[in-house]
């Protein structure tokens, strides 16, 4: 199976002006290697033009699309383009973006109008001004960006299992990147977390090493980096090895999904002290007096 690392622009010729404008926005992600953006304008003289688009949308993680009525009018869009982007949406994830261009029968259409447009369709990019719709775009690139980065770090987690000692429980990571999706997507929300104390957690074997959790992550440093500092300023002398602490969402930590909670932990060496950093306030009573 192809592996999805693309970013698919999905438009109509007539709309070209709006596809340059696009790719100014994502150029500076593509120089920092963050996204790779594909449109039929890549295609060379002499290359099987179809084929390539078939490959490319094979390559699909996110996919944009520029929606007008020319678009909507497109044969070609509708037929080839369109089926298997929304396959591939329901079935392995693949992000849509639907971008309006100008006014079109976009809410008409079930099967568009259930992905949420970037930009509200009864107001069209058409009918602002510049500032607005460079706005708009500058949003496209920024969210298409995260999403992929999102796709890559779920499939990585989906599809490789990492031979692990830390415990039993954590052969396969596939949970990881969903309750450490906000840590992954702005590492700076470190700054907010609860710093607690605790004398008395000693059953290490089932809590991996944040290391290990996030090994597929492009920004695992950052995020370690980060949670270091926060726990230092907790009172961590900077001793010991930093882990993942799972709670279920059945504990009552404030957490609605059905993951559960993922909680930074380190225990110091010297003294046996534990620190932990959490997203929420922990409502354990022996915790609640301790919140830095």
């Amino acid at each position: 199976m192809t592996k999805r690392t693309q970013i698919f622009v999905s438009y109509s010729h007539a709309d070209s002006e709006h596809l340059q404008r696009l790719k100014v926005h994502l150029r500076p992600f593509e120089r920092q290697s963050l996204v790779d953006v594909w449109a039929d304008t890549k295609i060379n003289a002499g290359q099987l033009w179809k084929r390539e688009i078939e490959e490319a949308l094979e390559r699909a993680a996110v996919a944009i699309l520029l929606i007008s009525a020319d678009f909507l009018a497109s044969d070609f869009v509708a037929t080839d383009e369109l089926p298997p982007l929304l396959k591939a949406a329901e079935e392995e994830g693949v992000k849509i973006l639907p971008v309006i261009l100008k006014p079109c029968a976009f809410t008409e259409i079930e099967s568009l109008s259930q992905f949420q447009a970037v930009n509200n369709p009864s107001h069209p990019l058409i009918s602002l001004d510049e500032a607005q719709r460079e706005q708009h775009w500058f949003e496209v690139a920024s969210s298409s960006k995260v999403a992929l980065a999102d796709f890559e770090v779920k499939e990585a987690a989906q599809t490789e299992t990492v031979e692990v000692t830390e415990g039993p429980l954590f052969g396969n990571f596939g949970w990881a990147a969903e309750i450490l999706s906000e840590e992954i997507r702005n590492p700076e929300c470190v700054h907010e977390y609860h710093i607690y104390q605790y004398m008395h957690i000693d059953v290490l074997e089932y809590m991996p090493t944040a290391e290990v959790v996030l090994q597929h992550t492009p920004n695992r440093e950052e995020i370690i980096k980060n949670v270091k500092n926060k726990l230092l300023s907790g009172g961590w002398e900077g001793d010991g090895e930093i882990q993942i602490l799972w709670i279920p969402p059945f504990i009552g930590a404030g957490v609605e999904d059905t993951w559960g909670l993922a909680i930074w932990f380190v225990k110091q060496s010297n003294n046996g002290t534990a620190y932990m950093a959490s997203p929420v306030s922990l409502p354990f009573s022996r915790l609640l007096e301790q919140q830095w």
